[in-house]
């Protein structure tokens, strides 16, 4: 889902930056910043949930 929406911004940023929109480019890049930053603290957060598993299965 989050990939959908990273992949729907990056066209809108497109379509802003073709058309001078400086307002809806500057909207869409922070969208994209925020959409990949999430991305990236679901994935480490999922790793490290892995991980403690494995090791209260080990105990």
């Amino acid at each position: 889902m989050r990939i959908g929406f990273l992949l729907g911004a990056m066209c809108w940023l497109i379509n802003n930056i073709l058309v001078g929109s400086i307002g809806g480019a500057l909207l869409e890049a922070t969208l994209i910043t925020v959409n990949v930053t999430t991305i990236i603290r679901l994935l480490r957060d999922n790793r490290l949930a892995v991980e403690l598993k494995e090791k209260a299965v080990e105990l």
